[in-house]
């Protein structure tokens, strides 16, 4: 049985039957499933992934200069920015939100063309609608899951938005 080979390395079952599933299978499951409010520190409003004001409506996303001198010189859309936000992984750290949207999933979602361009972006939103920087990473799941819950150097609230 295969199991006893991964036991040795203290992998759980539960670990298992997550590594054989396919994420694409997970993120069909995840989409049926009803969302649950995500409350991120500092926020006021619930956010999820019906909230049509922050979602489906880009203008009412506050899009910072230094967001959009970034997304100019990275390549990245204000499309690309709406649909990772929209169908994204998202993870709250640190006081921000960050909208993820691994590669797997862009090909389940897009046609092949747009999902090479929007594979692997990040979207970090601060408050339900200020978008403060995007930017494209290969294993940003992995990186952003290693960060701290709080963070630390702006304990006082003094970050500069």
């Amino acid at each position: 049985m295969k199991l006893k080979k991964f036991t040795k390395f203290k992998i759980s079952k539960r670990l298992m039957t997550l590594l054989r599933k396919p994420i694409v299978r997970m993120a069909a499951e995840a989409m049926q499933l009803q969302p649950e409010p995500c409350f991120c520190p500092d926020d006021d409003v619930p956010t999820t992934p019906d909230n049509a004001a922050q979602l489906q409506n880009p203008e009412g996303l506050t899009i910072t200069p230094h967001a959009r001198k970034r997304a100019a010189g990275r390549g990245i859309t204000l499309d690309m920015i709406e649909n990772t936000i929209k169908y994204g992984a998202k993870i709250c750290k640190q006081g921000f939100c960050f909208y993820v949207m691994p590669s797997k999933i862009a090909q389940r979602f897009f046609s092949k063309q747009f999902a090479e361009k929007i594979a692997n972006t990040v979207v970090l939103v601060k408050r339900p609608n200020v978008l403060i920087t995007v930017y494209k990473n290969q294993h940003a799941l992995r990186n952003i899951k290693k960060k701290s819950k709080r963070l630390h150097k702006y304990q006082d609230n003094n970050f500069p938005i």
